[in-house]
Formats: C-alpha cells, sequence, structure tokens
C-alpha cells in the first residue's frame, strides 16, 4: 500500500509522511506493514482497535497528570526547584501519552484518506 504525500509530516511522523529519498530524491513510498494492518482493518474493528487505545491512553493521561502535579518537597526554595515535583519523572510519560494520541489521530487520517 502506497499513501499520500504529506510534507507536512516529514520529520515528525516518517512512518506515514509518504515520502523517501535523501537529499532532494523523494518518492512516494509504500507505508510500513504493521500500519498497513491496521488500516486495512473493517470498520468494526478498527473502530475497536482505535476507541481502546484513545481510551485507555487518555485514562492514563488524566491519573499521571495527577501524579504529576504533586509539588516536590526536596527544594529548600522555589529558584531551586526549576519546575522539577516529586513525580518529574512521571512527566516522560504525560509526553509519550499525548505523542501517542497525536499518533492515534494521524492514523485515523490516513486511514480516512483511504477509505473513501
Amino acid at each position: 500500500m502506497t499513501i499520500k504525500k504529506h510534507p507536512e509530516w516529514t520529520g515528525k511522523y516518517t512512518a506515514i509522511d509518504g515520502i523517501a529519498g535523501r537529499d532532494g530524491d523523494f518518492i512516494i513510498k509504500p507505508i510500513r506493514s504493521d500500519i498497513e494492518e491496521i488500516l486495512k482493518l473493517n470498520d468494526l474493528h478498527f473502530g475497536d482497535w482505535y476507541n481502546e487505545r484513545k481510551n485507555a491512553t487518555e485514562s492514563l493521561l488524566k491519573q499521571y497528570e495527577i501524579i504529576g502535579s504533586i509539588p516536590s518537597l526536596a527544594y529548600p526554595f522555589e529558584q531551586f526547584q526549576n519546575g522539577l515535583n516529586a513525580n518529574s519523572h512521571v512527566r516522560v510519560t504525560i509526553n509519550l501519552l499525548k505523542e501517542g494520541l497525536d499518533y492515534l489521530e494521524k492514523i485515523k487520517e490516513v486511514r480516512e484518506e483511504y477509505r473513501k
């Protein structure tokens, strides 16, 4: 399956940007096989696949944002805190969850382009 070119996605969504090549020699590339399997799901199965992942990610994101808001008690003055809190490492997970939601939306968008 070859996908439509999306130059605006280049560098951020390389698995689905539709462009392959270097040094200005760009061609339309085939989509990665794992993504192709998802895109080929019938409407019912894709809906189940998409909704399950979106709901789980949104639920986890809400929970991690609560945990990530716990203030740190390890810094005596605010100027030493530098935006850290007791669960700063949770911020990495929060960002990954947000990225996952973005990826789900892009997969859905690509699927809708080819279901028309």
